[in-house]
């Protein structure tokens, strides 16, 4: 199959900014799966939607605020399915990813989609790092490659693993600037890279005990630390090209009192559907989050229902209750 058809394919399906590469320097892919396509959405940074404006709330970032992996799941499903028809092969032999076990990032830099920043996300030369990435793993190797184009300056073709872009300058386009570094409120940042054991995100996606120095700084973040990528000067430009994305669409906040009173099921219908909704992230997490925000804001009105969770048979959220508890008193 030539990757001009595949391009074709794409566009039908809706993808855009498809970069590719070969899987065989990749860590963690088996060799059934010689080639990969990849891409991105970059998504909408539209102004905040409150869910309720007279109510103490929790922020989600904006990557989160549309489910933005399914989108690109659905959209490479698309594209699998028309090469099924073109090649032969079935949908079993493809794998789609889109925050997955898989490389992605590794992925993105071979393919010069983007490079690694100190923050330790994927920068984009045109849209930053406000962009969802996804893509497939196909089993052969398509005819017809052009001359990959790579987006972001640093990476150089003729070094194809991952140790080698790691010894090459590791942020190419962060070069002296320390913008994430400055914002980042537990210093989780630093020349070197991210620190997850400080950084705000990891703790907000991992059902774990919160360090108190870290609840401190926690601010009003349910999901996704907005901190690092709202201070680089890479994601400053107003682009009307960015995606709103209506799959999964949640918003920009939601109401402390509802998260901190409603039981684990009932938050799942809430966020039905939506990133917050995913496999990895335990609506235990969220409960834990929206207790630290109420703690960190000292929301007087929500004393009764933290103090019940004080007495949770869950360590994570009993801990954060207690804590939450202590701020609201002082």
């Amino acid at each position: 199959m030539n990757y001009s058809d595949i391009l074709e394919y794409a566009e039908e399906a809706g993808i855009k900014h498809l970069s590719y590469g070969k899987t065989d320097k990749i860590e963690g892919i088996s060799n059934k799966y010689p080639f990969f396509l990849i891409s991105f959405i970059p998504y909408s940074l539209q102004g905040k939607e409150k869910y309720i404006s007279d109510r103490a709330c929790a922020d989600i970032a904006p990557f989160a605020q549309a489910n933005h992996y399914a989108e690109l799941t659905a959209r490479f499903k698309k594209l699998v399915s028309a090469i099924c028809i073109k090649t032969g092969y079935k949908k079993a032999d493809f794998r789609i990813f889109s925050n997955s076990p898989f490389p992605e990032k590794q992925m993105a830099v071979k393919s010069g989609l983007g490079v690694m920043g100190k923050n330790g996300l994927i920068i984009n030369k045109t849209y930053g790092s406000y962009i969802s990435i996804g893509g497939v793993l196909l089993p052969f190797i398509p005819k017809g490659l052009p001359e990959m184009q790579y987006n972001s300056p640093g990476c150089d073709k003729d070094k194809e693993t991952w140790d080698d872009y790691r010894q090459q300058e590791n942020t190419p386009l962060c070069k002296t600037c320390a913008a994430c570094i400055t914002a980042c409120p537990t210093k989780a940042i630093t020349e070197k890279g991210l620190q997850k054991e400080r950084c705000i995100q990891y703790y907000a996606s991992t059902h774990t005990i919160v360090p108190q120095e870290i609840m401190e700084k926690w601010g009003t973040t349910l999901y996704g630390c907005p901190h690092c990528q709202a201070a680089c000067p890479h994601n400053r430009k107003d682009l009307q090209e960015r995606e709103k994305i209506s799959l999964g669409r949640i918003g920009s906040t939601l109401p402390l009192d509802i998260l901190i009173s409603s039981s684990p099921e009932h938050i799942k219908q809430l966020i039905k559907k939506s990133t917050l909704a995913s496999s990895w992230l335990d609506t235990k997490t969220l409960i834990r989050n929206a207790i630290i925000v109420a703690g960190y804001l000292r929301c007087k009105s929500l004393s009764p229902a933290i103090e019940e969770h004080t007495h949770s048979h869950d360590s994570v959220i009993r801990d954060a209750a207690t804590w939450a508890k202590k701020q609201i008193a002082n």
